[in-house]
């Protein structure tokens, strides 16, 4: 078994070819086994791309949030659309920017759009008590 993203194998970056199946000889399990950022260039052109916000809640970099009374601000992750956990990989073009809540709860899990994230992170953002800070009543405020 093998994940493909956009008809290319992520385990070795070969198209799929529909005569060969999608096997692949490659494990997906050995990788390179250390955790990479996506090169400077790269960063800066998914920051550009993606106007400084988060891929999955559209919310800018530096936005405030509160969580369990404290006040910060959101930073910048580089996530990977194929989880590290299953990849193993840190090439260029599967990392996204996105914020530090959104990467925290998105985690290792696939999702087949955007959207999807979208609402999983939405969802579980407000269960784990996480308010953006324009959202939080001006009595709440401190």
């Amino acid at each position: 078994m093998t994940i493909v993203l956009q008809g290319i194998k992520q385990c070795c970056d070969e198209p799929v070819n529909p005569e060969q199946g999608f096997s692949c000889k490659e494990n997906m399990i050995q990788g390179h086994f250390k955790r990479k950022y996506p090169s400077l260039k790269r960063q800066k052109e998914l920051l550009d791309k993606q106007n400084n916000q988060c891929l999955y809640c559209n919310k800018p970099f530096g936005t405030p949030y509160t969580r369990n009374g404290v006040l910060a601000f959101t930073t910048v992750h580089w996530d990977h659309l194929v989880p590290y956990a299953y990849s193993q990989t840190s090439k260029d073009l599967d990392f996204v920017a996105s914020c530090n809540i959104c990467n925290f709860i998105k985690s290792d899990m696939v999702f087949e759009t955007i959207e999807e994230v979208f609402r999983y992170v939405d969802y579980n953002r407000k269960k784990k008590g996480f308010s953006y800070y324009e959202d939080v009543p001006v009595e709440e405020r401190r």
